[in-house]
């Protein structure tokens, strides 16, 4: 779920439109301000975790043509890349049906 958070952010939740906000920065660097001000809000949070759920974020995406700053370098992140992956591949389909 977190790995989308950004898009709270980048979209308007109303017209479903890209804010501003959105345009500039996109969901995957909101997402991380997002989550780092909430962690900074959880009194010593594991840093550890911090990073790890961070670089969910940055690579889910899974490749650095497709938008991720990072590509995935741990299971849970392959893991992620490519259950999102097909996620749009599906809704794709669907769209199409």
């Amino acid at each position: 779920i977190l790995h989308d958070i950004g898009k709270v952010i980048e979209y308007n939740n109303k017209t479903f439109k890209r804010t501003d906000e959105g345009k500039l920065l996109g969901h995957i660097a909101i997402g991380i301000t997002i989550v780092d001000k909430k962690a900074k809000k959880i009194r010593e949070f594991p840093e550890k975790i911090l990073n790890a759920i961070k670089h969910l974020i940055l690579s889910h995406h899974g490749e650095l043509e497709w938008g991720s700053p990072v590509q995935p370098a741990t299971v849970e992140a392959v893991l992620l890349h490519y259950a999102d992956n097909i996620d749009s591949k599906i809704q794709t389909f669907m769209e199409m049906g």
